[in-house]
């Protein structure tokens, strides 16, 4: 004899079913756009998350039944844990890549003082080691990705919206590089200038100086020291 199970009327079963199928639909909708938000910032990045989808896809065919109805719960639940995880792998993927963008932009104008062009740079900075530590801790206590998806999804939409301010700053820094670089050559030539003319000055003062000695010395050798005039008299004369 088999248990009885608790019974649910039709209407009340109808509500649960379209509640559960809509979340679903809510969660794997926002997923895919955000997937496809992640992959127009970056293609490649956005693989893991499309293969969840696919997996939620998977799992929600196994929870329905040939009439549309949900016969397994636990498959529908997975489903939507799956679209959850999408989100959470499309803004784990995209945040890196941010980071990425961020940390070459860095490296390329370190020569340059960038925060003349991009005023909020501090703030991209700041928003950038923020992004990083919270990577670093949610892999360290291995959160749900059903908890932190939201979060993760504001800190990409914030971090690319910082890359195509650097991005767009990228010409008028570039100028600024070109401008510097032309005041650096002028000021090198203009020293080399002056220091060369200080160095022949220098020269013509030291060969003057010389000049004058030698004719100082000249003139007071003794006569005692000066070669013997010998006569070309000759002596029978």
């Amino acid at each position: 004899m088999t248990e009885s199970q608790p019974t649910i009327s039709a209407p009340e079963a109808a509500q649960n079913n379209k509640t559960s199928i809509d979340y679903y639909r809510e969660q794997y909708d926002a997923a895919d756009t955000f997937a496809r938000a992640v992959a127009s910032f970056r293609d490649d990045v956005s693989i893991p998350a499309n293969n969840e989808l696919r997996y939620a896809g998977y799992h929600l065919m196994c929870a329905l039944d040939d009439k549309g109805g949900i016969k397994d719960k636990d498959q529908l639940s997975r489903a939507i844990s799956h679209c959850q995880r999408a989100m959470y792998e499309a803004a784990d993927a995209g945040i890196l890549s941010a980071l990425d963008m961020i940390e070459i932009f860095k490296k390329e104008y370190h020569l340059v003082c960038i925060s003349d062009v991009v005023k909020n740079y501090e703030l991209i900075i700041k928003d950038a080691r923020k992004a990083q530590k919270m990577l670093e801790t949610t892999r360290k206590h291995n959160s749900s990705g059903a908890l932190i998806s939201n979060d993760y999804k504001n800190t990409f939409e914030k971090l690319r919206d910082h890359c195509e301010t650097l991005e767009d700053a990228r010409e008028e820094l570039n100028k600024k590089i070109r401008k510097e670089n032309q005041e650096w050559r002028r000021f090198i030539i203009t020293i080399s200038f002056t220091a060369l003319g200080v160095l022949f000055a220098a020269l013509g003062v030291l060969l003057a100086s010389v000049s004058l000695m030698d004719s100082d010395s000249t003139e007071k050798t003794p006569e005692s020291q000066l070669p013997a005039q010998h006569s070309t008299k000759n002596p029978k004369e």
